[in-house]
């Protein structure tokens, strides 16, 4: 393992994507409040102009070399967090799931 953590924060983004992409930055934010870690926001760090599929590449890359993935609400009835959900679990990733 490495010496400092990284956490990858799974966060829905279809439906509406700008207030997706929104509260996932604000997920994040109060993540580094009190994680002193770097976190990896797909939503805010990988370009979302790129096709699904290049993007989800780029996605499970980042949780590939991510230590702990931290699931936002509702992940379930997202196809790319149930994805992500999926491989982590294959990987042996520490999991958390947020209620809010």
């Amino acid at each position: 393992m490495k010496d400092k953590l990284t956490f990858f924060l799974s966060h829905p983004r279809a439906g509406n994507v700008e207030a997706n992409i929104k509260d996932s930055i604000e997920k994040e934010k109060e993540l580094k409040k009190i994680l002193p870690y770097e976190i990896f926001n797909p939503l805010s760090q990988i370009d979302q102009s790129l096709p699904e599929p290049e993007a989800m590449k780029q996605c499970i890359k980042k949780l590939l070399d991510s230590e702990v993935v931290v699931f936002c609400k509702d992940w379930e009835n997202s196809r790319g967090c149930s994805l992500e959900n999926q491989v982590a679990k294959a990987t042996g990733k520490l999991l958390f799931y947020l209620n809010s």
